[in-house]
């Protein structure tokens, strides 16, 4: 499995693991991100990039959180028709 494969993988079963300080988890980092991408707008020119590229990533996460499950199924499913 490709590296952003198993953190995918390992994600959704920490989300299925329990449900309820999942959903918990993914309300807190939304603040998190929306926090940072805050920051990023508010950055004087010399900490622009910095801040900005923590803004992403904070979202690009986020957004791996969110579809955590649904994307792991498809990728066992992909793995499982390969054998």
């Amino acid at each position: 499995m490709k590296p952003y494969e198993l953190l995918t993988v390992r994600t959704a079963s920490l989300a299925r693991a329990d449900s309820r300080a999942w959903e918990d988890f993914l309300k807190a980092f939304a603040e998190y991100s929306s926090a940072a991408a805050t920051v990023c707008i508010n950055s004087p020119p010399d900490k622009l990039q910095t801040a900005q590229g923590s803004a992403q990533m904070t979202a690009r996460l986020l957004e791996l959180f969110r579809n955590a499950p649904v994307e792991a199924d498809k990728i066992t499913a992909s793995y499982a028709n390969k054998k």
